[in-house]
């Protein structure tokens, strides 16, 4: 199988343009990937302050994992500097 019809916007798109999803009995997701985002970002306008409240209350629950990523994020931020900055 190489393409498949999307049932939001009714494109036939190349395979690669959907999500893998076991569930499903070819494997891909029915709604392609910029259908998929689309219906997010819907999502997030409409619930924002739900959105927000959900990821700060896993950022507090995973605290480890956010020092070891901002510790990784001010590192590679140090690379991107110009030489005014250092």
């Amino acid at each position: 199988m190489t393409s498949k019809i999307c049932i939001k916007c009714h494109v036939n798109q190349v395979i690669s343009n959907f999500h893998k999803d076991k569930i499903q009995n070819d494997g891909y997701r029915t709604v392609c990937k910029t259908c998929r985002k689309d219906i997010r970002r819907y999502h997030y306008v409409k619930n924002r302050d739900k959105e927000l409240d959900q990821m700060k209350c896993w950022r507090e629950s995973h605290p480890d994992y956010m020092q070891d990523y901002m510790r990784n994020w001010r590192e590679n931020q140090k690379d991107d500097r110009c030489n005014s900055c250092e």
